[in-house]
């Protein structure tokens, strides 16, 4: 309620002291606020984001650089590895041409019965 709704409600004698009333919790609650828990609550807050971002940097100063192991040229011409480099695009096409179509046909009614299929 406002101010003056409050003092058609009350009535006029009992209007001024009653809203001195009203603006001393005021006071007293932006005097809490500021001061008291709600501030502690706020600074506690910018407290645990410095500590947090203190944490962080940290933990990236002490990070350790990294190096990628060295380049053997008699380990990488392995045959079979050729021969996989090959072979891996032919095998992806297959499964996604044929084999996953195939298992999608046979987990359907009718196929799923006779085929066994278990979801």
């Amino acid at each position: 309620m406002r101010g003056a709704d409050m003092c058609a409600a009350v009535g006029r004698d009992l209007c001024g002291p009653l809203l001195k009333h009203i603006s001393e919790e005021n006071k007293m609650r932006r005097e809490e606020t500021s001061d008291g828990v709600g501030g502690l609550r706020r600074r506690r807050r910018r407290g645990g984001r410095w500590m947090a971002a203190a944490a962080a940097a940290l933990v990236m100063a002490m990070a350790s650089p990294v190096a990628a192991d060295e380049y053997g040229s008699s380990e990488a011409g392995h045959p079979l590895r050729i021969v996989a480099y090959v072979l891996h695009p032919i095998g992806l096409a297959l499964d996604y041409l044929l084999l996953r179509p195939a298992h999608w046909l046979v987990s359907q009614e009718p196929f799923k019965t006779a085929f066994g299929h278990e979801d």
